[in-house]
């Protein structure tokens, strides 16, 4: 099992050292969407600020998904 904690731009892993790089990135985007969930609109919501809540820079983003619809499917 793996736990992230993702405060203020910064991503720690601690636990299963197995995991791909890929999926902790994807889990760091999923968990930054839904939290700004909870804070405003889903159509207010940028690629920016989904990247922005989990320090991940929007290449990275764009390599894994194609924008948000993608993210959220």
């Amino acid at each position: 099992m793996i736990i992230m904690v993702i405060a203020k731009s910064v991503t720690m892993r601690v636990g299963c050292d197995d995991m791909p790089d890929i999926n902790i990135t994807k889990s760091a985007l999923v968990f930054s969407m839904k939290r700004l969930m909870k804070e405003k609109p889903f159509k207010k919501i940028s690629v920016i600020d989904i990247c922005e809540g989990c320090g991940i820079n929007h290449k990275s983003f764009s390599y894994h998904f194609k924008d948000k619809y993608d993210l959220v499917n």
